[in-house]
């Protein structure tokens, strides 16, 4: 049996989707935490990690610092990765710019191109935009392990998550 392939958009809305080795669907659906305060984080974040299965290949979406909600997305991000690193479950992140070009096959986009390239380049349509967001990821995942056709754009996220280029150190000036 190969591996399957889980991508992840996590939000308070988190798109859950589980691909086999050959991108079939196996599951796909949104998993939803209402309320404030420690109680639905920890409910999203032990629901999103109790369906990773020890041998999936993860992908994230990597965080994206513009969202309004960002402390509480990020509570929920980090959640979920210390939760998969204290199993022992490695994953991938994709910047919100590489799930797009993945998607359209240019690094920007709105939901509905995102929606529009998702249905002609994988035939996937979804009525939520998390679950279309985390069926890219787990694409990104089985194109990382060598499945599946891909076109330049694609092949270049590929390349830009496995080979990241090093971060410029930033300088301070002096006062």
């Amino acid at each position: 049996m190969g591996k399957n392939y889980v991508g992840l958009d996590l939000s308070t809305k988190t798109g859950f989707v589980r691909l086999d080795e050959k991108g079939n669907v196996l599951e796909d659906l949104e998993i939803v935490s209402k309320g404030e305060g420690p109680e639905p984080m920890a409910y999203l974040i032990d629901e999103v990690v109790g369906r990773v299965k020890d041998d999936d290949v993860v992908t994230i979406e990597g965080f994206g610092f513009a969202s309004l909600r960002a402390i509480q997305m990020g509570g929920i991000g980090w959640g979920v990765r210390i939760a998969l690193w204290k199993r022992g479950i490695s994953f991938h992140e994709a910047a919100p710019s590489q799930l797009k070009k993945f998607a359209t096959g240019k690094g920007v986009g709105d939901k509905a191109a995102v929606a529009v390239g998702v249905a002609e380049r994988f035939g996937f349509k979804h009525k939520s935009d998390n679950v279309r967001d985390a069926y890219v990821l787990a694409q990104i995942g089985r194109a990382l392990n060598g499945h599946g056709e891909l076109i330049k754009p694609q092949k270049e996220v590929v390349e830009a998550i496995l080979n990241p280029k090093p971060k410029a150190k930033k300088t301070r000036k002096k006062a």
